[in-house]
């Protein structure tokens, strides 16, 4: 049965009805929805085989409750290290039972985020946790390696593991380039509704409703290792292709649109530097479109703007810079070095 508003609307009406402690669901909802209580019915049976609902009673009486599912695993990773595999032996019959397209996001998800953990953690322990509600889907990857930020700031010798952000987040990056093409976060963290990566002290973080990423510190400091947690809404109709194709080249398909939070570059709150300005456009090389996210920056130096937005501009003209959800000062800024590197007429 394809999915339609319909279903999401009557599924809504669904979960208010059992919160409110309704007893004869098949009842209501017809008389709210104008459907007959066979299609009702038949509805309901495919709520209970998805794993959304749990039917008790009699079937005279019948009684539906929200169903929960919850797991954790831990995988050896000195005897197992087939992505793959690990999948097929924890998850994957849960996931199996939800719609298809939410199913091939998180096999994509799970597998990209597992495969990394494999090839780059040097860690022995994978911990693995999924919870699935009537209204949401929560996975967790854990590791007991290196670290994410530490072992990229250590190979690329690197001031601090805040730079690995940088790196990370256009979607182009990889420490392993024969076997890697460094795009699994990316698009994995734009496939969830919410995505963070926790290493230590930090706290990568990307929300899908406001396309932003967002880097914090917490108190609480891992000694090791790496976690990963995803979430995604049960009612969610995106698909991982819907993704793959908004960061394609309309001609040869190949990831060449990216997205940059430019939150994520701050200095002591600032973008004021012309290294600044040469940090992140390097991330941005090899594209021919970066989305400039200025969400929550307040102003931009002069230098800074000037180096962005004339100086390499100038030196990759077959790259798009939009900048996106810049306030009246950022927006001066900007224009001031692009009309500065607008060729001038000499008879003007």
């Amino acid at each position: 049965m394809a999915r339609t508003n319909k279903d999401a609307e009557l599924w809504q009406s669904t979960l208010k009805l059992l919160q409110q402690g309704e007893r004869n669901l098949t009842y209501t909802l017809s008389q709210e929805s104008g459907l007959s209580r066979q299609q009702i019915n038949n509805y309901l049976k495919r709520w209970i085989e998805e794993g959304r609902l749990e039917r008790q009673g009699t079937s005279r009486k019948p009684r539906y409750i929200l169903k929960e599912i919850q797991e954790s695993y831990e995988i050896d990773l000195t005897l197992y290290r087939d992505e793959s595999s690990i999948f097929s032996i924890t998850v994957k019959d849960s996931l199996k039972a939800l719609p298809a397209n939410i199913y091939n996001i998180l096999q994509f998800a799970f597998t990209e985020m597992v495969n990394n953990v494999i090839d780059h953690s040097g860690g022995t322990l994978l911990r693995i946790g999924l919870t699935i509600t009537a209204t949401r889907i929560q996975l967790y990857i854990a590791d007991n390696g290196e670290g994410i930020f530490h072992r990229i700031q250590r190979l690329l010798g690197l001031s601090s593991p805040q730079q690995a952000i940088l790196k990370l987040s256009p979607g182009k990056f990889t420490t392993d380039p024969t076997r890697h093409t460094g795009q699994g976060i990316f698009y994995t963290s734009r496939m969830c509704d919410l995505f963070f990566i926790c290493s230590r002290s930090l706290i990568f973080t990307h929300h899908n409703s406001n396309s932003n990423d967002r880097l914090s510190e917490t108190n609480i400091k891992q000694e090791q290792g790496t976690i990963v947690w995803m979430e995604l809404s049960r009612s969610s109709t995106l698909t991982s292709k819907e993704i793959f194709d908004r960061y394609a080249d309309e001609k040869d398909y190949s990831f060449s649109k990216t997205e940059f939070s430019m939150r994520l570059a701050l200095q002591e709150g600032e973008l004021i530097s012309r290294s600044q300005a040469r940090q992140i456009g390097a991330q941005l090389v090899g594209f021919r479109q970066a989305i400039l996210n200025f969400k929550n920056v307040d102003w931009i130096g002069q230098a800074f703007a000037d180096e962005l937005f004339r100086v390499f501009q100038n030196e990759h003209p077959s790259l798009r810079l939009i900048p996106l959800f810049t306030n009246e000062s950022v927006s001066q800024m900007i224009e001031r070095a692009i009309l500065d590197s607008t060729p001038k007429d000499p008879l003007a």
